[in-house]
């Protein structure tokens, strides 16, 4: 029963309002010189009317603001912003391939990380074993169908140690700086279909060292270690390539001359 009666006042009330501005609009004009008359207090209902409406009004204001300010909280946290950059890898495709003549290449990882000092490859953003496998991805190729080309990888360490103090130097100090010794042996060998021994073979070591200094950030860490595997693999790519050329060119398909 209250919500019908609410609802008629509803309708009711502004017809109300519009009967009392029609009243005022009718009152005599005022005499010139004669006091201003002193304002009628308006109907009950219609102040109750005009409270509902800024109460109304107040409301609406009040909800479009809110979800106004939520849309803009949520725009602001959900704004997709561009992942960083991520570090560049160490890639081979600017050389030509080698198409070999054989069927399947394997890589067997010999060397296992010890995970703990003075070793820290397992540390470093790209790790000599990694690079290695890269460089197999990008510049071998196997184009036969019975052989088998076997990529061995015995070392791909990365040592840490102190450096030693300058002569006269006080024996209670200790260096700011550490070397790091990078190491990579590969070794490649094919094999035949029915022969336990390789037909052909090729062994590889390439090495590099650098200092770093303690106080070097964890970006600058990054891009020295970066550089060191870099130029371990360029050494090895060079060395690979011309015993390569050197030892299997009797299975070699296709291939850019060096």
């Amino acid at each position: 029963m209250i919500k019908p009666m609410r609802t008629k006042l509803h309708y009711l009330l502004p017809l109300a309002l519009l009967l009392v501005g029609a009243c005022q609009s009718t009152t005599p004009p005022q005499q010139q010189g004669a006091p201003a008359p002193t304002p009628a207090s308006d109907h009950p209902m219609v102040d109750a009317y005009r409270s509902f409406l800024s109460w109304s009004a107040f409301k609406d204001w009040a909800s479009s603001s809110t979800d106004l300010l939520t849309s803009s909280v949520k725009r602001e946290f959900t704004v997709s912003h561009p992942p960083p950059p991520s570090p560049p890898q160490i890639t081979f495709t600017r050389f030509q391939p080698i198409v070999l003549n054989v069927g399947q290449i394997d890589i067997v990882d010999e060397y296992k990380m010890p995970m703990h000092e003075p070793n820290v490859e397992h540390l470093i953003p790209i790790s000599p074993s990694d690079a290695m496998r890269a460089w197999v991805r990008d510049r071998i190729r196997a184009g036969g169908e019975t052989k088998t080309l076997q990529v061995i990888i015995k070392d791909a360490s990365v040592v840490a140690s102190e450096v030693p103090l300058p002569p006269g130097a006080d024996p209670g100090d200790v260096s700011p700086d550490r070397r790091y010794d990078a190491r990579l042996e590969v070794e490649l060998r094919i094999y035949g279909t029915e022969n336990a021994m390789s037909e052909a073979s090729v062994n590889v070591v390439a090495t590099q060292s650098n200092t770093i200094n303690e106080k070097a950030s964890l970006s600058e860490r990054k891009a020295i270690f970066r550089r060191m595997v870099s130029s371990v693999m360029d050494s090895a790519n060079a060395e690979l390539e011309k015993q390569i050329f050197q030892y299997f060119n009797s299975s070699i398909l296709y291939s850019q001359t060096p």
